[in-house]
Formats: C-alpha cells, sequence, structure tokens
C-alpha cells in the first residue's frame, strides 16, 4: 500500500511537470494517450477508450439511450495550444466514430462542456465560443450551429432548447478571477431535423442571470 501511494504521488509529480514544462510541439508527440474505462456488466469485461492526449478536466461523459455510444467532452491543459476535445465512441464494435480537436478542419475547439443523445442516438454537445454540434452517429457527419451553447433535447427528440453562454471575462473580475461564461436568460428552441430556430423565449423584463458572474 505504501508504495502504491509513493508512485501515485511520483506519477501525479511527473504528469504536472509534463503539463507545465513541454512545449505544444512535444505536448502533441507525447508517450501516451488517457484511456476512458466503461465496464460491461453484461460481459464482466472493461472496455478500454483511448482518447488523444492528456486533458484537464473531462467535462462530460455521456451514454447513448441503448448504451450503444459513449460520448466524451474535456477540455486540455493550459500550458498547451489545444482547446477542447469530443469523441464519440461505439462500445459494440469498439471503434471511434468521430474524435475532434478542431472542426472544419481549421480551427481548434474551444473547451467542450454538455453533452447528451436523443433516444435515436443523435448527440450533441457546446463549445465555450460559443458553438453548438451536433452529430449523426451512423455516418460521423458533423454539423454546427454558431453563436449557441446546447442546453438538453426533447424528451421525443425532435427539438432542442439552445442558450449563449460564451466564455468572457468577469465584470467583477478583479474579485472572481479573469474569465467566465456570459449571464444568459435568452433560450432558442431549434428543431433538430432542419436544424432552424422556431422559437425564442427570455425572461419577461429582460434580467440576466448572475449566479455566472458571482460563481455561485
Amino acid at each position: 500500500y505504501i508504495q502504491k501511494e509513493q508512485d501515485e504521488k511520483q506519477r501525479e509529480k511527473g504528469l504536472n511537470h509534463i503539463l507545465r514544462f513541454m512545449t505544444d510541439v512535444e505536448w502533441k508527440h507525447h508517450c501516451f494517450n488517457e484511456l476512458v474505462i466503461v465496464h460491461d456488466n453484461k460481459s464482466n469485461q472493461d472496455i478500454k477508450v483511448e482518447v488523444v492526449g492528456v486533458f484537464w478536466f473531462k467535462n462530460y461523459i455521456a451514454f447513448s439511450y441503448d448504451d450503444k455510444y459513449v460520448a466524451i467532452a474535456a477540455r486540455y491543459p493550459n500550458e498547451t495550444n489545444e482547446g477542447g476535445y469530443f469523441a464519440l465512441y461505439d462500445l459494440e464494435q469498439k471503434t471511434s466514430i468521430v474524435s475532434m480537436t478542431k472542426y472544419d478542419n481549421r480551427y481548434t475547439l474551444d473547451a467542450v462542456w454538455v453533452s447528451a443523445f436523443t433516444k435515436r442516438s443523435k448527440v450533441a454537445f457546446y463549445t465555450s465560443e460559443p458553438h453548438t454540434f451536433i452529430v449523426e452517429p451512423t455516418s460521423g457527419i458533423v454539423k454546427r450551429i454558431e453563436g449557441t451553447s446546447f442546453l438538453c433535447y426533447s424528451p421525443d427528440g425532435k427539438y432542442m432548447a439552445l442558450s449563449n453562454q460564451g466564455y468572457i471575462q468577469y465584470e467583477d473580475r478583479w474579485l472572481y478571477g479573469t474569465w467566465g461564461h456570459q449571464k444568459s436568460s435568452i433560450v432558442y428552441i431549434y428543431d433538430t431535423e432542419t436544424l432552424s430556430r422556431i422559437k425564442t423565449l427570455s425572461c419577461f423584463f429582460g434580467e440576466k442571470i448572475t449566479g455566472v458572474r458571482e460563481r455561485r
């Protein structure tokens, strides 16, 4: 037990050293990737999902309703030039469907946050830009709704609720730090098939939510 504890401390020390002192080029070519382990109770086996790189945060891990897919939303360390990461993995075929650090083959993802599935396994997530991304697991096609933050799907999967939680400086940053998701009380309702906006909801008096700014 003592040896194991020492090994863990040494590993943590070594990992922090790697993240702090490696250049971005070195970091991209480091010697290992993290694993997300999913245990299958039916077969009593572990499924090892390999992701790209070492994360600062794994922000969200979601399973499809039929347990066929797992979605992983994460954020890379500040010391790298990378931003966010999203992966969609087929647990039955044990294959990666989507592994994203960029979109349109050129733009780096910002930190990836909430992710959720419809009952038909369509999956959505949002980033700090903010943008909402929708992924079709059967084809791997990724679509984007700019300037929005994904909130949730309706129970029947026909609609999705979006907001705008873009990453900005805190108004009271001298007290609470420098950056955070902006205040917003606007909710947009979209059709999940056409990705068209069909309704906009907001507070009657136009107030904004202040809890995020105040870090409550």
